[in-house]
């Protein structure tokens, strides 16, 4: 469902005409998703989504195959699998919307945007500055709206998944 959830927020989508990159939803789907799963899970429903954009299923907004893992965004890619098991290991077990904001905005947007930044910047031979540019100033003050959006709405979900968990149907 997580792999699913993370794919279609991929359409969510706004090009930037200065960059390679383009704002999606994923960074808001992958808090989401690494808010309420454990490390393992997050780390599965990751690579899971990555595989199946790597043989070629619409994963990436349409998009897919080693081209687009490879390509000039590719470091974002590679960076949510890092960054969504890191921020599962941070968050801690009980919810608290200050740590999680913190956990999502300083462990993942500088994971996803240092890396992807990094990646950016050498597979496109952009300058340091054009690179920081487009792969992180371009992003970041809807990166920290997502992660914002992703703490608030991760409690009722948390609440509804321990319902239903006790149900057991």
């Amino acid at each position: 469902m997580m792999v699913a959830f993370i794919s279609v927020m991929s359409y969510v989508r706004v090009p930037l005409p200065f960059s390679e990159a383009a704002i999606t939803g994923q960074t808001l789907a992958l808090n989401v998703i690494a808010l309420l799963l454990t490390p393992k899970e997050v780390f599965v429903t990751m690579l899971c989504y990555w595989l199946l954009g790597f043989i070629g299923a619409p994963m990436f907004g349409g998009m897919a195959g080693p081209g687009k893992l490879f390509g000039p965004g590719g470091g974002y890619f590679v960076a949510f699998i890092i960054a969504g098991v890191l921020i599962a290991k941070l968050r801690g077990e009980n919810y608290h919307l200050g740590r999680y904001v913190l956990v999502t905005v300083v462990a993942g947007l500088f994971v996803i945007n240092g890396i992807g930044f990094l990646w950016l910047k050498f597979v496109t031979g952009m300058t340091w500055e054009m690179a920081f540019l487009a792969g992180v100033v371009a992003f970041a003050p809807l990166d920290i709206l997502k992660c914002i959006v992703a703490c608030v709405v991760v409690k009722p979900l948390r609440r509804a998944l321990c319902v239903l968990d006790d149900m057991q149907i």
